[in-house]
């Protein structure tokens, strides 16, 4: 008995397994660096968004652990509705900022957007001064954290900058480096070296 194989087509290419432009490795890089910071996003932003919201319906003051929680329904709500006067102003609010944001600055800021996204004279000027006000505002927000920082501990940092350089003009003056020939070192004046 003999087998007889049906001829392939001609013109037809011989199939084979599926191509793709990642390989293997390029594709357990491209999960990890999708997969951990989405594993973080969910832990770190999600998570608490859902258990904040399960224990909106509980009555918990935080302290006394899980166990102290106590599902109270929709009673949280119906309270902050009916007895919480600022609460009926702040929705307003919220509702005025919601339809600006969304009528008025997304379609302005998509059209400052288009603008610069085309080749127009001076064009590296003006990203820079619509980019400015976010450098600047983590700029003064630095500036203004070690000016607090510095009020705080009232002149710490300086005393602690000038006692290391007192122990490095002791230093220079005991190992004879430096001075103006008459053992001192450069700094001695200036911290009354003897």
């Amino acid at each position: 008995m003999s087998a007889t194989v049906a001829p392939a087509k001609l013109g037809a290419p011989a199939r084979r397994g599926r191509l793709s432009l990642l390989t293997r490795q390029d594709k357990v890089v491209l999960a990890l660096m999708l997969g951990i910071p989405t594993a973080v996003h969910l832990f770190l932003v999600w998570l608490p968004a859902i258990g904040s919201i399960a224990l909106s319906f509980t009555r918990w003051n935080g302290v006394g652990g899980l166990a102290s929680i106590e599902p109270i329904g929709l009673k949280n709500y119906s309270d902050i509705v009916s007895i919480y006067p600022p609460f009926w102003p702040s929705l307003a609010h919220n509702l005025i900022w919601l339809g600006v944001l969304t009528l008025v600055a997304t379609p302005f800021g998509m059209f400052l957007a288009v603008l610069l996204d085309r080749e127009i004279r001076g064009l590296s000027f003006y990203q820079s001064v619509f980019f400015l006000p976010v450098v600047l505002s983590l700029a003064m927000l630095d500036w203004m954290a070690l000016r607090r920082f510095a009020r705080r501990h009232r002149g710490q940092i300086l005393r602690e900058r000038l006692e290391i350089l007192r122990e490095q003009a002791r230093l220079k003056k005991s190992s004879g480096e430096g001075g103006n020939g008459h053992g001192e070192g450069p700094l001695g004046d200036l911290f009354g070296g003897s």
